[in-house]
């Protein structure tokens, strides 16, 4: 990506990625955007179709809430990152990427935004893409993000002191305040069963110990076909479970090499490749 952009001559630099599609008119609209001359990256929105990977509705749900913290983020000021798959930036601006950098979609837009200018989101702009198959893939897949979180405390310092970023309360509760979810869940399961004498706390454990509870059965293809509050609570509890172990795989040293090659449907596949006419 690096070695692209040093050779690139336009000034706007368009990025995608090899599965996902564009709906048609989402280049026009894209560059729609650097019209104004504070705007130095832009992205859109990621829309995930239904198929035969996981459940949808679960996706869903972390899209709709991911998308429209996305949309505050640049009506407010700026966003902190963008939507790696359909996306676009000032040549000028562009910084290199380390190599082995996880979240290039996160390190280059902080770089713009470093620099003064604003990162949007525009809603207007789709790239389509569909679920992996499976949970373990999906895990997979939130292991390797969360863990970049971690890494770029290592390679962007600077990003994390506010007197240096424009963005950084936005960083700071977009990307950093989600992994330490984990550790407050975990301190708050075992003081209330420190303190279950106490009737507050031990309800507390009690309930705390119910929705894992859903959350484990939840796992269950059948049970999360048919109970949407399972299904909820096993896609926060593997989302906190990834969030708990990158941190471990960023402690080792392996964020740079949690990438494993995600298994998406056949199908599917062959019908993408069938109505692109290829």
């Amino acid at each position: 990506m690096t070695r692209g952009c040093a050779v690139a001559g336009n000034d706007i630099l368009v990025f995608a990625d090899a599965r996902q599609s564009w709906a048609e008119d989402s280049l026009a609209l894209l560059l729609e955007n650097f019209a104004d001359p504070n705007v130095g990256a832009a992205s859109g929105d990621l829309i995930i179709d239904s198929g035969s990977g996981c459940n949808p509705n679960d996706v869903s749900l972390y899209w709709r809430y991911e998308k429209i913290i996305r949309r505050l983020e640049s009506g407010f000021a700026s966003s902190v990152g963008v939507t790696g798959s359909i996306c676009a930036v000032r040549r000028e601006l562009f910084r290199p990427i380390p190599k082995g950098t996880v979240l290039d979609d996160v390190y280059w837009p902080l770089q713009v935004a470093l620099l003064g200018y604003r990162v949007v989101h525009d809603r207007r702009v789709h790239a389509h893409d569909y679920l992996p198959k499976g949970q373990r893939g999906e895990f997979r897949r939130k292991l390797r993000t969360l863990s970049g979180n971690f890494q770029l405390l290592g390679r962007l310092p600077e990003a994390f002191l506010p007197w240096c970023n424009p963005v950084w309360f936005q960083l700071m509760s977009h990307k950093v305040a989600r992994l330490v979810v984990p550790w407050a869940l975990l301190g708050g399961l075992l003081s209330s069963a420190a303190l279950m004498d106490h009737p507050v706390y031990r309800a507390a454990l009690h309930a705390q110990m119910a929705f894992y509870a859903l959350g484990v059965a939840g796992f269950a293809g059948s049970i999360r076909a048919h109970f949407r509050l399972a299904s909820v609570a096993a896609s926060f509890a593997m989302l906190n479970a990834a969030a708990w172990l990158a941190f471990w795989v960023w402690i080792l040293g392996r964020a740079s090499k949690t990438w494993q090659k995600v298994q998406y449907p056949q199908e599917i596949a062959q019908v993408r490749y069938l109505s692109r006419g290829v």
